[in-house]
């Protein structure tokens, strides 16, 4: 019977591992709304409706502090090849200063697909409420919500979603 009882748990575990928690947001097919991020260097701002459409987007809600930003932000680094064509705006709302460090723990100034930036205003917590870290909202090429996941997200699955 405990034979059992492992082998249903160790299934359940294997089965969540593979499963995607993409969420409904009501958002879906709406245009990237207008906010003002701020960049690393402290003082250039940035509007999201600057960015060019013909790429997709990736606004990947983070904490510093949060290990599984941390791997998800690896794996975007290690999968750079595959990921030329997608664009990365890293968005959190804590300080400069903790972001700064981010940034540079990672090199990210190394990816031009990569933008690291603070809503100072907490817009994009708000606007998409997360119910926690890291969530990503992935964007179409013209710039309209297709899907948001929260955890960690395989790239492969981002890179599939978007080709649909």
């Amino acid at each position: 019977m405990n034979v059992l009882v492992c082998i249903s748990t160790l299934m359940l575990i294997m089965g969540c591992n593979d499963h995607l928690a993409k969420l409904k947001t009501g958002k879906e097919g709406q245009v990237l709304p207008r906010v003002n991020l701020l960049l690393m260097d402290s003082t250039t701002q940035i509007n999201t409706s600057n960015i060019p459409i013909g790429k997709p987007i990736v606004i990947f809600l983070f904490s510093p502090y949060c290990p599984y930003c941390q791997a998800q932000t690896r794996e975007i680094i290690d999968k750079q090849a595959e990921l030329s064509e997608i664009r990365f705006y890293m968005v959190s709302a804590f300080p400069i200063s903790t972001l700064k460090e981010y940034y540079k723990m990672f090199n990210l100034e190394k990816y031009p697909n990569i933008t690291v930036a603070q809503d100072k205003q907490g817009f994009f917590r708000t606007y998409l409420n997360p119910p926690g870290f890291p969530y990503q909202a992935i964007y179409g090429r013209d710039k309209k919500l297709l899907y948001a996941f929260l955890g960690i997200v395989k790239l492969d699955n981002i890179k599939d979603f978007i080709s649909q």
